[in-house]
């Protein structure tokens, strides 16, 4: 009897094995996805400082050799600064390409072809919407 028991576990243990590595794994987005993922113009908006409005609209391009165009709406000014992926996911804006410190390091929490959502060090999240 104690041997048709154990002969039991064996074949649970076995077949629970079994399933558990048969399970489609989901494929995590590498770094090269993700990029083509964010080339392209995107727009997000902020709060506004000032009584004249409710929001501040910026426009970001995204471009292939990590350069990212900046564009204030309001001042018509525009401004750019360099993109790149951190080891962990996230995403880093440095002043030039040759930068190995980021200004900004934000984490991506949502990325898709028409939205991106990131949050910042202090915990703010900021949403983007593709153009």
């Amino acid at each position: 009897m104690k041997k048709i028991f154990i002969g039991l576990l064996i074949l649970a243990a076995g077949t629970g094995a079994y399933f558990l590595l048969k399970q489609p794994q989901t494929p995590t987005p590498d770094s090269e996805n993700r990029t083509v993922l964010l080339q392209g113009n995107w727009v997000a908006r902020f709060p506004a400082t000032g009584k004249d409005s409710l929001f501040t609209t910026f426009q970001y391009a995204f471009l292939q050799d990590g350069l990212a165009l900046i564009r204030d709406t309001a001042t018509a000014t525009t401004d750019s600064s360099y993109y790149a992926w951190s080891k962990t996911g996230d995403l880093l804006f440095k002043e030039k390409q040759t930068d190995s410190v980021a200004v900004n390091t934000y984490t991506v929490l949502l990325l898709n072809k028409d939205s991106l959502l990131v949050k910042d060090t202090a915990n703010k999240e900021y949403l983007f919407t593709r153009l």
